[in-house]
């Protein structure tokens, strides 16, 4: 049967092809990056207009299938060879194709070129389609969904049947060019059909009950299940195993760096899956891409609320070994830096008076240090200050509304306080990348090597001095677990966050000690072994109230040791870290590095400086799409080779170029050597396996799991870096081994003991 044939004739099949967040398919062929050379991503305003018609709104409550491909490639004509006498399959090729095509961002008449040489190259009895239109038509592309919204009131815009829309507080009519020039708009993907698709699709259905249903040891927190708010939310429906809950976020990063258009993502993490799988699911709720950042960020957030809300009372469905499950998704957690949390919570910045959003701080205003302006310094005070609670803080947004100004820091009532169950105080948490490792940590550091504190008792930053601490790093091998090796305080201005990280809980303890000032050095020491217990895996109430005590301690000789005027937010919000971590969990579990790590994945998905937001949203969705049909309809044991191939293509690959991935989540990493197995060996996989197989076998030096890296005991190491050898002989059949044995003996043939 040919390709041709089937789609030129009308086979529902081919004519019946949803795409993925419930919109229509049948798109402008202008929209889609167009058809020639110069129109890869030529996007303008004008296509707002044509995708604003052709796209769909409408969400489905009862729908349980992710994958609107699933009945097309049930026709046996997918699983036949690609030409005769193929161990290609042309579901393979075209789902090989597709992400070919998605992560490049060829444009059609790209893809058409593709085709041709394809085409040209395979027999003439060759199955895939001839042309980009029928090829799109199997697979067809995602196009995302804007929402505008009011520029005046923020309140969402309902297009009129003469593609204008009107605006209720002002009584004007708004067009979409305007909306688009103006930024008030925003593209809005389906929380609900990505967590169906991880949980059906992905089969993270499995990990979610078993992780729910793992025994808690008790005073120990070891994750966010542990944390005292998460238990009792909702009256402990979250312990259940069927409810689902959010940690969300959302923050700022540039797009160009050669302009100020920034990038707006909305990322929750699904905190019922386990840590590890948490990261690679995230849940992208909307993008906004414009200038700075967004001016109305209530309006950005409706459309995740109103989601949000229908999916808290009401649930949505899903298949697990085909039982039909309903579960409700809340949101229970927001981590965001302190610049996005004031704007999400409607409070005003943390840098004016009562700034801070979990107690009642006044704040000082004072002279800077350069005397040329004013900073709000958040002195220490032994018995602190009233905390918050979501009760007073609707009072007091009660109170600003009436008189149109702050009151207690609260300008107004938080778009999330239409969650029925959201705490617009306790649900926002510290987050140590911003607060701790480019916060406090930085500023100790400017504070110690900056040269306009050359006549300070703790300045050590001689260019002599600052040597010296560099040789003494050259001595230090830090554990594995450190992926990022240090680089010198001369360029410390290009660190990243894990750097400062580091530097607080393993160089700096070792490298400070006899150059920094005693009285400075034992105060950083309370900072490092606070922080370093709270962002342990298990921690016990006792670790938690010491911590605080250090903590406490910290904060108050800051402001004996470094003066009133570098008391800043983040050196207060110390005081905060260890309540967060016992309604939360440890700061791990809600810190922004995974986001921020995702939104450089996001920042990889678009190829022009036109319709920015649009090429990232496709992406992310087809992307998503492609990795559910690979792992739902494709059987990589006959050609393993192409699953490497796939993961390569949709990001789902280890650093390294020398690398296998193998079931089970190992990968052998480095060059490889041929070897025959011995006698032992091949007793051995008898042992475990009664599949015949070949003698033949790839030996390799490294393997990396999801907690350790093994080497053996011949291996040179980074003279950095120190790591536990192991005495092992690791070995990886041929592929056609493999193909027909069980996935968990890849671990047992992967590990053999000498």
């Amino acid at each position: 049967m040919k390709i041709r044939e089937t789609c030129n004739s009308n086979n529902p099949v081919y004519l019946d092809v949803e795409s993925v967040s419930s919109i229509d398919t049948s798109v402008d062929q202008n929209f889609d990056s167009g058809s020639g050379e110069n129109s890869d991503h030529s996007e303008s305003s004008d296509e707002f207009e044509d995708l604003q018609d052709e796209t769909s709104n409408e969400e489905s409550d009862t729908k349980t299938d992710t994958d609107p491909l699933a009945s097309t490639f049930i026709d046996p004509f997918w699983s036949s060879p690609l030409y005769a006498d193929s161990n290609v399959s042309i579901l393979l090729a075209v789902i090989l194709i597709s992400s070919f095509k998605t992560t490049t961002g060829l444009t059609r008449q790209g893809l058409q070129n593709l085709l041709d040489l394809i085409l040209l190259l395979m027999p003439g009895d060759c199955n895939l389609p001839k042309t980009a239109y029928l090829f799109e038509k199997v697979i067809p592309p995602v196009q995302p969904i804007p929402r505008y919204f009011c520029p005046y009131c923020s309140e969402p815009l309902t297009e009129s049947e003469t593609s204008t829309f009107f605006c209720h507080c002002k009584s004007i009519i708004l067009t979409k060019k305007t909306l688009v020039k103006e930024r008030c708009y925003y593209l809005h993907f389906s929380i609900e059909e990505q967590i169906r698709r991880f949980l059906q699709d992905y089969d993270l259905g499995e990990q979610l009950v078993k992780h729910t249903d793992e025994e808690r040891t008790p005073n120990k927190i070891r994750d966010i299940y542990d944390g005292t708010l998460y238990r009792s939310y909702r009256n402990g429906m979250l312990l259940l195993g069927r409810a689902l809950s959010l940690i969300f976020n959302t923050d700022g990063a540039p797009v160009f760096n050669s302009s100020t258009t920034s990038m707006w993502p909305g990322q929750c993490l699904i905190a019922e899956l386990p840590p590890y799988l948490r990261k690679k699911f995230i849940v992208l709720s909307f993008l906004w891409i414009g200038p700075g950042k967004p001016t109305k960020i209530d309006a950005i957030l409706r459309g995740m609320v109103d989601e949000l809300k229908r999916l808290s009372s009401r649930g949505f469905q899903w298949l697990l070994n085909g039982e039909l499950i309903t579960s409700t998704v809340d949101l229970i957690c927001v981590s965001v830096d302190s610049i996005a949390r004031a704007p999400i919570q409607n409070f005003i910045q943390f840098n004016g008076r009562y700034g801070c959003p979990w107690c009642l701080h006044p704040g000082k205003l004072m002279k800077s240090k350069s005397e040329k302006g004013v900073v709000n310094a958040y002195f220490y005070k032994k018995d602190g200050f009233p905390l918050r609670t979501k009760r007073s803080t609707k009072q007091n947004a009660r109170l600003a509304k009436l008189s149109s100004k702050p009151v207690l820091g609260v300008k107004s009532s938080s778009i999330l306080n239409e969650l029925p169950f959201f705490d617009i105080i306790s649900a926002f948490v510290g987050d140590s990348l911003h607060c701790i490792d480019q916060g406090v940590m930085k500023q100790l550091a400017d504070l110690w090597f900056s040269s306009s504190n050359s006549k300070k008792k703790y300045y050590i930053g001689k260019p002599s001095t600052i040597e010296l601490i560099d040789s003494l790093l050259l001595l230090v091998r830090p554990p594995s677990n450190i992926t990022r090796l240090y680089c010198s305080l001369f360029k410390r201005v290009f660190w990243k966050g894990s750097e400062w990280r580091n530097f607080l809980f393993y160089y700096g303890p070792l490298v400070l000690k006899d150059i920094l000032p005693l009285r400075f050095y034992n105060h950083f020491l309370l900072l490092s072994e606070a922080v370093y217990t709270l962002s342990q895996k298990e921690i016990s109430y006792s670790d938690v109230r010491k911590a605080i005590v250090l903590l406490e301690k910290f904060v108050e000789d800051f402001e004996r040791l470094y003066g009133i005027v570098n008391m800043t937010f983040n050196v207060h919000q110390l005081l905060h870290l260890g309540q967060c971590v016992y309604q939360w969990g440890p700061l791990w579990v809600y810190s922004t590095y995974t986001f921020e790590d995702n939104n450089g994945n996001l920042l990889k998905m678009f190829n022009g400086t036109q319709a920015v937001d649009i090429q990232i949203a496709k992406k992310f969705v087809q992307c998503q799409q492609l990795k559910g049909l690979t792992r739902k309809h494709m059987d990589f044991s006959i050609n393993p080779e192409f699953l490497q191939l796939q993961q390569r293509l949709l990001g789902e690959f280890v650093p390294t170029k020398k690398a296998i991935r193998c079931h089970g989540g190992a990968v052998l990493m480095g060059a490889s050597t041929v070897m025959v197995l011995s006698i032992t060996e091949i007793r051995l996989v008898k042992e475990m396996s009664n599949v015949s197989f070949k003698t033949t076998a790839r030996s390799f030096k490294k393997l990396l799991t999801q907690k350790d890296i093994l080497t053996v005991v011949d291996f040179h190491i980074n003279k950095k870096k120190k790591r536990q050898d192991v005495k092992i002989q690791l070995f990886y059949c041929r592929m056609e081994c493999f193909a027909q044995l069980p996935k968990l003996f890849y671990w047992n043939l992967l590990m053999m003991f000498m």
